[in-house]
């Protein structure tokens, strides 16, 4: 049974708290997605994911905090989790030249220390463009400011303390002038707001294309490497220990196919996460990244590096042929897993270091 996008039946008052804060977001909510994204089509993929994480997750509210703090919490965790921008293509499928372009982008993104005015004429556009160059976090702050959150809803809805929304609240009214604000919100002033139908139309979507990636992890990846598995064991059918490594080799495809579909029903969606600030939930993801390098790659990346050390002995030992180029290849194994393990764990330290910067 494939896992549902929709965690009950829809109720009368969802329906009523959506219809509500879609009619009382409408512009909020499409001035955010501008923020994040500067391209059309991505833009509207993204406003329709956070009609989606929203209507999902109003079956959780229960008015312990404002809507609205609920609302821009939800929009910021679904921006955080699928950051950069991946609403209609993962980031695994991207080509080389969009994978380096994501990659500059990034690189390019200043904080908000390090920002410069947009320019002389403080227009709704060079405002936006201002917000695009900034990393995620302060883009969140910049927005706040530009929507005219006092400090006390920003700390709600950031984590971050009154102290530091203070200090960059007065940076950014240095940065952007007197008239930044009212230029920013004539921006998507008559923004249509989401409806159910269009809700139900992306779930559909969603549920599709999770449907055809859950088929290529758990059917096209094993049965393939299965085929080929086979394949090999016909061609060292006499050579145990080769086979015994072709066989190691099949099952840890497997048991990383069914992981990956695992991890992604278990990951939970900003419709479970939005009874935390900003910061909380990005703490929550940079601990999930840290786990994954530093725990669940290393039986996988040990037991590989058996199985090729093991077939590049079968040659010598069960064929009789020469001893040179299999060592060479034990080598290059040993070198790359070796340089694997140690990427894995500065990445690993990394996250640490940003989870500690996470703080106020």
């Amino acid at each position: 049974m494939w896992p549902s996008f929709e965690p009950a039946p829809p109720a009368d008052e969802r329906d009523a708290r959506f219809d509500a804060a879609a009619a009382g977001f409408a512009a909020p909510l499409a001035r955010l997605a501008a923020a994040f994204e500067d391209e059309s089509a991505p833009r509207a993929a993204l406003l329709d994911d956070i009609h989606v994480a929203l209507w999902r997750s109003l079956a959780n509210y229960d008015g312990r905090i404002a809507l609205r703090t609920w609302v821009f919490r939800v929009a910021f965790h679904l921006v955080a989790a699928q950051q950069p921008n991946t609403h209609d293509r993962p980031p695994y499928q991207d080509t080389a030249v969009q994978a380096w372009k994501r990659r500059r982008v990034l690189k390019s993104q200043r904080t908000l220390d390090e920002a410069t005015a947009p320019g002389v004429s403080t227009t709704g556009a060079s405002v936006t463009g201002f917000i695009q160059g900034l990393q995620p976090q302060d883009r969140e702050l910049v927005f706040l400011c530009l929507e005219g959150i006092d400090i006390e809803g920003a700390r709600d809805i950031t984590g971050w303390t009154a102290a530091r929304l203070e200090s960059a609240y007065e940076r950014i009214s240095k940065l952007l002038g007197p008239g930044a604000r009212e230029e920013w919100q004539r921006q998507f002033a008559d923004a249509s707001r989401g409806s159910r139908f269009q809700v139900r139309q992306r779930m559909q979507e969603l549920n599709t294309r999770w449907k055809r990636e859950g088929l290529r992890e758990l059917v096209f990846v094993p049965v393939v490497s299965s085929l080929m598995a086979l394949y090999v064991l016909g061609m060292h059918r006499r050579n145990w220990l080769a086979m015994l490594a072709i066989a190691l080799l099949a099952f840890i495809v497997f048991i990383e196919a069914f992981q990956r579909r695992r991890r992604r029903l278990e990951a939970p969606g900003p419709h479970v996460t939005a009874g935390l600030d900003s910061l909380a939930f990005q703490r929550h993801l940079l601990e999930q990244k840290r786990d994954e390098l530093r725990g669940t790659r290393t039986w996988k990346e040990c037991a590989f590096l058996g199985a090729w050390l093991a077939y590049m002995l079968s040659f010598p030992l069960g064929r009789g042929t020469a001893w040179t180029w299999p060592l060479a290849g034990v080598a290059a194994g040993v070198v790359f897993f070796g340089l694997s393990w140690w990427w894995n764990r500065q990445g690993a330290a990394l996250l640490r270091r940003q989870m500690d910067s996470v703080t106020d």
